[in-house]
């Protein structure tokens, strides 16, 4: 049967409940499950941010929520189907206790969060000694491959200190390939499984791409959780980390939907980003310069073409086809940008020269 996790929010309800009577409630799911064709597994509390969630096989989402009324009419805020390997892969191996709340090896209760190293490698097209490199480093640090797609890896830790000690060993273990036209970004996010979109971690998989995307080369920019929980980590150099705070992953979510578009040739003016985010465009200007380091044309620009490259080792079609997939409408002006960035053509990365 299919699978899915629900998500329960403390807010939603009128006296914010205890562990007891999570538990009480998980027993009166289990006494009532078997009506519906359901099969509670484990759950997930994160007393701090007063979230709770449920892993069940189920026929439908429609079964789930009929369990959870007649058990105790205490109502999941949205519940989300998990796709081939991806509770395995997200959340490693549970360990549920006699209640069947997920708890890590030390006894303590697992509240859920995940943190998403998000990678981004701009190298010669045949040379694929760093990707390997990168998982197996990766794998040697308990990190669990999420999806490779491109220039692009995703990795996911139990925890937010193995997530920044893997990112620190990635640039380590790639240092002295920096300076051969290779260029390494990365991005950690942290985040709950389940929020108010459809897929798990989707909240924390999108943030970690957008702090992927800001990031200069060389660097490691982590998001506001992730550094919390993190500031007093001590392994190696922290000269290379940047740190989030909440309002500049507030202005990376509300511009990033809009200079995205870009890529897929939608048009692009500083002044009407400003009018959007609802700053001067003077502030626009400083705080896209100060995160990204480029100015906000200059920065779409960079987003077109390192988005053509993903493209191009991805083989999704000719020069042409690309560039105007990339949001540029001329495909000569595309190879000589391309050219002056990257120091090569866009078809002799086709060709894997």
């Amino acid at each position: 049967m299919p699978l899915f996790m629900d998500l329960h929010k403390a807010g939603d309800y009128a006296v914010k409940p205890t562990i007891e009577e999570i538990k009480h409630n998980h027993i009166a799911d289990l006494k009532t499950q078997a009506k519906y064709g359901v099969r509670f597994i484990q759950y997930w509390i994160n007393e701090e941010a007063g979230l709770v969630f449920c892993l069940m096989e189920a026929p439908d989402k429609e079964s789930c929520i009929a369990t959870h009324r007649a058990a105790h009419g205490n109502m999941a805020c949205n519940i989300i189907e998990l796709k081939g390997g991806d509770y395995q892969t997200f959340m490693g191996d549970g360990r549920p206790n006699e209640f069947d709340i997920a708890e890590h090896m030390e006894g303590v209760l697992d509240p859920g969060n995940r943190s998403i190293v998000v990678a981004e490698l701009f190298a010669r097209a045949n040379d694929a000694y760093p990707f390997i490199q990168l998982k197996e480093t990766a794998k040697k640090m308990g990190g669990r491959e999420v999806s490779f797609k491109g220039r692009r890896m995703r990795f996911v830790f139990n925890n937010a200190f193995d997530a920044l000690k893997c990112a620190q060993a990635f640039r380590s273990a790639l240092a002295d390939r920096m300076e051969n036209h290779f260029e390494i970004r990365i991005g950690i996010s942290s985040g709950a499984p389940v929020t108010e979109r459809d897929s798990i971690f989707a909240d924390a998989i999108q943030l970690g791409d957008w702090i992927c995307d800001i990031c200069k080369n060389g660097k490691i920019i982590i998001c506001s959780q992730t550094s919390t929980v993190t500031l007093s980590a001590s392994e190696g150099s922290t000269s290379n980390i940047e740190r989030l705070k909440p309002a500049d992953e507030k202005f990376i979510r509300s511009i990033m939907p809009v200079l995205s578009s870009a890529l897929s040739g939608g048009t692009f003016s500083i002044e009407t980003l400003g009018m959007e985010v609802g700053i001067s465009q003077a502030q626009l200007y400083r705080k896209i310069v100060g995160l990204t380091g480029y100015s906000p044309n200059a920065f779409v620009q960079e987003l077109k073409l390192r988005n053509s490259l993903r493209l191009l080792h991805q083989e999704f079609g000719n020069v042409a086809q690309i560039a105007f997939e990339s949001g540029f409408n001329s495909p000569s002006y595309f190879t000589k940008s391309f050219r002056k960035r990257f120091g090569t053509s866009p078809l002799d990365q086709l060709k894997g020269r």
